[in-house]
């Protein structure tokens, strides 16, 4: 194919909507993750980050919209992010909080964009 030669209206997917995991609670602002096609609040384990909550849902069968971009999250105090840290992965401690303590089991957050007193804009994608 040839480069273009006028204009694209080139569409933006950095949103999605899932299905919250039954007996789960899923708050606006959360880091939410996937585990068998449904929606939780990201965990340190069995899971895969998707993005933040645009939305709360809070039972059963509830549709979540999620959002990937960067975002500022919590910084864990026993093994916290540090400047030094930036562009480097960090990984979930929970649902609004991330860590550098890393292991085999330990679930990436994303990559590390900037460290401050205010937490950790991490870039979220899959």
């Amino acid at each position: 194919m040839s480069n273009l030669t006028t204009e694209r209206n080139t569409l933006e997917g950095l949103g999605r909507t899932i299905t919250v995991t039954a007996g789960e609670a899923i708050y606006a602002g959360a880091l939410v993750a996937v585990s068998g096609g449904l929606a939780i609040p990201a965990a340190a384990s069995s899971c895969t980050v998707l993005g933040r909550a645009e939305n709360t849902a809070a039972s059963s069968g509830c549709v979540l919209s999620v959002k990937q971009g960067a975002f500022v999250w919590d910084n864990d105090t026993t093994s916290a992010c540090s400047s030094t840290d930036v562009g480097q992965t960090c990984y979930v401690k929970d649902d609004h909080t991330v860590t550098m303590a890393g292991g085999t089991a330990a679930v990436p957050a994303g990559t590390i964009l900037h460290v401050d007193n205010g937490g950790v804009m991490v870039k979220t994608e899959l």
